[in-house]
């Protein structure tokens, strides 16, 4: 990394170099990094992969939000390795390269595997486009000031929980609606995807509340801590006021 300032300046020889040195930070890296960015991997293919009717929103939804978590939790966690780039003359551009080229390689390659399970299942395979959606939103826009890794992980773990909550319950309900439709000589228009819709807005709606929640909480933790101790102070003072009347 010494010579990154004397790369040739062609764009296409520095974008190699700068791919190489990823790599090689990758490689390098300690195995927790290894694992966080197979976990990348993991939740981009379940995001992109073809599942049927409300399942895939199901999945879908908490696993997005699961692999934003993962890249923006990895990047938040490199300042050290963005300081040594920058003593060893890496710019900006050369440090963001160097830093989300794993992520989106991760994300890549599951996108990949559900793109082509979408092919070999013969159903569409534009959802595979999501995850690299996510994935470049979450290593360029999104910043732990604004969103953190803390808050997308809980969105995850409750729009999962939600997903589940629904699918029990529109379990539970198939039966009446089967019993109901029995005298129908044609399925009804749109069922699919009416219960799709039907898991993806809970789903959502519920992750993007608890998110806001933690991210509103983290933010004003400082404020909240204070009120509390007021809080606590205020009480305490009563207490001792009317035990001594």
């Amino acid at each position: 990394m010494s010579t990154l300032t004397s790369v040739s300046t062609t764009p296409l020889a520095r974008f190699d170099y700068r791919l190489r040195v990823a790599a090689a930070l990758l490689r390098a890296a300690p195995r927790a990094e290894h694992v966080l960015v197979g976990a990348m991997a993991v939740a981009s293919a379940a995001a992109a992969w073809p599942f049927a009717g409300p399942l895939y929103p199901a999945v879908a939804i908490p696993a997005l939000l699961a692999l934003a978590a993962l890249i923006r939790h990895h990047l938040d966690g490199l300042d050290a390795r963005r300081d040594a780039l920058t003593a060893a003359g890496a710019d900006p551009a050369d440090t963001l390269v160097i830093q989300i080229a794993g992520p989106l390689a991760a994300t890549g390659v599951g996108a990949v595997l559900g793109g082509a399970a979408a092919t070999a299942l013969g159903r569409p395979s534009a959802a595979a486009l999501l995850p690299l959606i996510i994935a470049l939103v979450a290593a360029l826009f999104i910043r732990r000031s604004w969103l953190g890794a803390p808050a997308l992980a809980t969105g995850a773990v409750v729009a999962l929980v939600t997903a589940a909550l629904v699918r029990v319950s529109t379990s539970a309900a198939a039966p009446v609606a089967e019993a109901r439709s029995r005298g129908a000589v044609l399925p009804l228009p749109h069922a699919a995807s009416a219960s799709a819709a039907g898991t993806a807005w809970p789903t959502a709606l519920a992750a993007v509340l608890a998110l806001s929640t933690v991210q509103l909480v983290i933010a004003r933790r400082r404020q909240i801590r204070g009120l509390v101790r007021a809080l606590t102070a205020a009480a305490a003072r009563r207490m001792i006021a009317r035990s001594s009347a």
